[in-house]
Formats: C-alpha cells, sequence, structure tokens
C-alpha cells in the first residue's frame, strides 16, 4: 500500500534529519563543513525507502502466485501496526486510493518539473539582459535587479546587481569572493542534485525540510571558509545586514548571496556564536547521530498488504476463505503453511473402508478380535480404482479381508 510506504519513508526522513543535526553540531565545534552532510541525509532518506519497498515487493512474489489464508488481523507487535491498520482500513473503503495517490504523485512531480524549467526559462530571460564586466579581474555579469547570485547549470556565472557599485573596492571584493566560492565547491550542483531528489518524492516533507538545511549550510560553509581566509567578521556581517535590506527574491535555480531574511539571521548567529564545544556535548552529540541513524536503518519496512486489491473472498486449493486487508503478509504466509501442514495430516490419518467377507465394518473390536489364522487372503484396493469401486468415500483405499471356509459336517456323515 503506497500510503504506509509514504509514512515510512517520512519517518525515514526525519530520523535521518535528526541524525544530521546532530553531527552537524560536532562538525561546526571544530569549523569543518557540513553541507555534505546534509546531501549524504537526503539521499539515504530515498534510497532507505525505495529499496525497502523493492525487498518487500521480491519476498512476496513466490506468495502472489498462491492465494492467501483468511484470518484475523494479527495481534499489534510493531509501532507501524496501529497507523498501517488505519490505513488499510481507508483502502478498504476506498479500493482506487492507490491509484489516486499514485496519480497524485506523478502529478506534483510534473508540476515541480515544470516550474523548476519556467523558473530557469526565467532566469535566463535576465541572463540575457545582463551586461558583461569585470570586478578585480573576475569576469561577472551586471544585472539591474538580480544577484548578487550564482546562477546557470552547465557554466554557473557571477551575477551582480547595479547597485554594489555604490560599496567600496573592499565590501566589493568580499562580495565577489563569496560568489567564487560557490563556483569553486560546485555549490550550484549540489543543489540541483537535492532538488532532484525532492523532485522524485514531493510528498516528503522530511526532503524539503532538509533541503532547507542544505541550502543554510552551503551558505554558512562559505562564509565559514571567508573567515577562515581572514575576512573581517564584523564588517563580513555588516555587510550580510546591509546586502539582506536591499536584496530581492531570486529564482528558485540560483544561489543568492542572500536568499531570506530567516537564513540571513541564522547565519550572523553561526558566525558570532562560540563554537568551542565541551567533550561531552560532542560526544552526546554523536551518540544521538549514530542511535538516530540506527534506527533509521532498522526500522521494518511496513508490510505488504497488496496480496489482494480487495477484501474478497480467495481459494486455497478447494476451500473458500476470506482475506481481510489488515492482515499482515507475513502472517498470511504462516497460515497457508499451517493450511497444508494439517491437511496433509488429516489425509495421512484418514482411515481406508474395511470389508470383511463384502460386510463393511470399523475399524475397532471387531478388528481385534479376528483371528490371524481365519484369514484367508487380504485385498488391498487404492487410489481410482478404489474410487471406481465403491465411490468417494473410498478415497483414502478400501482394505477387503476374506476369511476362510469351514465346512460343516452332519451326523449322518455327509456334507
Amino acid at each position: 500500500m503506497i500510503l504506509s510506504w509514504m509514512f515510512y519513508g517520512v519517518a525515514i526522513g526525519v530520523l535521518l534529519g535528526g541524525a544530521a543535526i546532530a553531527l552537524e553540531y560536532c562538525l561546526r565545534a571544530f569549523r569543518f563543513p557540513t553541507r555534505f552532510i546534509w546531501l549524504g541525509a537526503m539521499a539515504f532518506s530515498v534510497v532507505l525507502p525505495v529499496t525497502g519497498l523493492l525487498s518487500s515487493w521480491l519476498n512476496t512474489m513466490p506468495m502472489a502466485a498462491t492465494a492467501a489464508v483468511g484470518a484475523q488481523a494479527a495481534p499489534v507487535t510493531t509501532a507501524w501496526d496501529v497507523p498501517i491498520q488505519l490505513l488499510a482500513s481507508a483502502e478498504s473503503r476506498l479500493p482506487g486510493l492507490d491509484f489516486t495517490v499514485a496519480s497524485l504523485w506523478i502529478g506534483s512531480s510534473a508540476l515541480l518539473l515544470l516550474f523548476f524549467l519556467w523558473s530557469y526559462a526565467r532566469l535566463n530571460g535576465h541572463i540575457v539582459a545582463c551586461r558583461p564586466t569585470s570586478v578585480n579581474g573576475v569576469p561577472v555579469l551586471l544585472s539591474d535587479s538580480l544577484g548578487p547570485a550564482v546562477v546557470g547549470l552547465r557554466r554557473p556565472e557571477i551575477v551582480l546587481p547595479s547597485w554594489v557599485f555604490t560599496y567600496d573596492q573592499h565590501r566589493l571584493g568580499m562580495i565577489v569572493r563569496h560568489e567564487l566560492e560557490h563556483l569553486r565547491k560546485r555549490d550550484q550542483q549540489v543543489l540541483l542534485s537535492a532538488g532532484a531528489l525532492v523532485l522524485l518524492l514531493p510528498w516528503n516533507l522530511a526532503l524539503w525540510w532538509q533541503l532547507g538545511r542544505l541550502r543554510l549550510a552551503v551558505e554558512a560553509d562559505c562564509d565559514n571558509r571567508l573567515l577562515n581566509a581572514g575576512v573581517s567578521r564584523r564588517e563580513y556581517g555588516r555587510l550580510l545586514l546591509d546586502i539582506g535590506t536591499r536584496v530581492r527574491r531570486v529564482p528558485s535555480s540560483a544561489i543568492a548571496f542572500s536568499p531570506t531574511r530567516s537564513s540571513l539571521f541564522r547565519r550572523i548567529q553561526l558566525m558570532t556564536s562560540n563554537s568551542r564545544k565541551r567533550l561531552w556535548q560532542v560526544s552526546g552529540a554523536i551518540t544521538g547521530a549514530l542511535f538516530l541513524a540506527f534506527a533509521a536503518c532498522e526500522t521494518p519496512t511496513p508490510p505488504n498488504l497488496d496480496l489482494e486489491d480487495s477484501a474478497e473472498a480467495s481459494v486455497v486449493g478447494n476451500l473458500p476463505v476470506d482475506i481481510d486487508s489488515s492482515t499482515d503478509s507475513s502472517y498470511i504466509v504462516v497460515r497457508v503453511k499451517e493450511h497444508a501442514e494439517q491437511q496433509a495430516q488429516a489425509e495421512s490419518e484418514a482411515e481406508p473402508l474395511l470389508f470383511i467377507d463384502g460386510v463393511a465394518v470399523e475399524f475397532g473390536s471387531e478388528l481385534e478380535s479376528l483371528e490371524p489364522g481365519s484369514i484367508d487372503r487380504i485385498e488391498v484396493i487404492k487410489n481410482d480404482a478404489a474410487r471406481a469401486q465403491y465411490g468417494e468415500q473410498a478415497a483414502n483405499g478400501v482394505i477387503n479381508i476374506y476369511l476362510k471356509k469351514v465346512l460343516e459336517i452332519d451326523s449322518t456323515g455327509s456334507n
């Protein structure tokens, strides 16, 4: 069922996002870059649910050829059972729910792709109107309103608005160095890869949240590289604040110097905060990151409930049964095996028909009282031959016992 798998995917994204926050906390204590933490969290937030779904399908393919044994819903044993049973009951009331959800999924991905293409086309329109120039020997594009930003996919370029030339050469140089760091670290391609993951799973809110954290990490890492190169923290912070009051919203396919007010505040907070952490704080963060990552990897994949599209009757052998849509597939497999074993045992324990000199008798005291010496011969009839002579009641075979004939002699001596 698609809804249960979506629930599983969001949960995995939240767990991996929590692990990324803890690991980011540790790396910032040593002023290490953190953008690849969030890119890795996004990648695994997609890979783990997809591999879990594929393994679930592969595990249930052998039993898809045979019908399932109906049974009562399995008892709640895992944290998944409550939401999964609720989703399964909703699906039973709406038989076409999976098709509807899949259609909305494909449609939302298509709309996001169209929006990105429109944004990219709009950005190209701005670039065409830009005038090429250079700042301190660095080629840039001069725009009336766009930037400061890095634009383009195959060949990213720096775009500066005309108002940045009101700054002195020192401030202008800091802006250009910031954008050059984006180009050098291929941050545009990093964000493009992350955007493609969101495009694949647009319903996963955890991925959208991780993408926002990745964009912040990209800018914070760039700020950190400039500060490590000797740029004054106070001057750089004031430049960020000033640009934050002037910059306009840029298309989503560009990396802006200061894209939003909230990220600007967070970047200044990261620059001015004390990065030194105590050993117990770093150790606790590492432990938390490992625990959350382990929980994400060990979280059980929701059972594949789509063995039957509805709770209709099915057949095992010649036995009609009802399939409960909320029944766990692994539980169904066990019931199928149990039924097969019980049926084989019942057939093996069934008694054949017994006849003594053509008279039907039951296995019991009469058979036990029979003298072995009085038996002339025993005839055993099996399978189709038994059914042909005695009907279906002889499905387990027929045993005919013939006794020896005893001659009676009268008092005259004649037979």
